[in-house]
């Protein structure tokens, strides 16, 4: 893949957010198995991969198929953001619209929103600022915010090698207690300038 990404770590973060760790979830609302894919990005990335389209029931009742399909999902959508230029947006602030998390983009961030929304909705609401929401009422700047917040920690290459002993949640939890640590300090020095 084009950059360091820790694919284990998305993985939990995402299957967490979206079905609970299912693969048998049916939402109601046209998104399906553990990732919640929608019927047409099943259509779109069995043409990526040359195999036939699964029916809904197939798609549901085949983990394997699903993290095949995720896989190719996150390929694609990391091809994409090298292809349209969207690195630039790397390091900018961003603040959802509906959770109000505020955070630096990241590439994961871009990944979520591109799986929420679709390639070109993403690059419409970079460039453009159209945010806009799923069937669930989640915008695009949710996501982008949310996943780029939950995996800011993940900087260096050492973050990305899986011995086996590390644990995501344990990873997310050091995570926000160094961002709290760091705005803590910086609120300290605020406070302190202040005097």
């Amino acid at each position: 893949m084009f950059y360091d990404f820790n694919l284990n770590f998305y993985k939990d973060i995402l299957a967490k957010k979206e079905s609970g760790n299912s693969y048998t979830k049916d939402s109601g609302n046209g998104a399906y198995g553990k990732y919640q894919f929608l019927e047409q990005t099943i259509v779109s990335i069995s043409k990526i991969l040359n195999l036939p389209v699964p029916s809904i029931q197939e798609f549901l009742s085949n983990p394997v198929l699903q993290e095949k399909y995720l896989k190719a999902l996150i390929q694609d959508s990391l091809d994409y953001i090298r292809n349209n230029n969207l690195e630039q947006f790397f390091g900018k602030e961003i603040s959802g619209m509906g959770n109000g998390i505020e955070t630096k983009i990241n590439v994961y961030g871009l990944i979520a929103g591109i799986h929420l929304s679709g390639a070109n909705n993403l690059k419409n609401f970079l460039d453009y600022g159209t945010d806009k929401s799923d069937a669930n009422g989640t915008y695009i700047s949710d996501y982008v915010a949310y996943f780029s917040k939950a995996t800011m920690g993940l900087k260096k290459k050492s973050d990305f090698i899986n011995n086996g002993d590390n644990n995501p949640k344990i990873e997310l939890i050091l995570t926000a207690i160094e961002t709290s640590l760091k705005n803590l300090n910086k609120l300290l020095s605020e406070l302190k300038n202040a005097d």
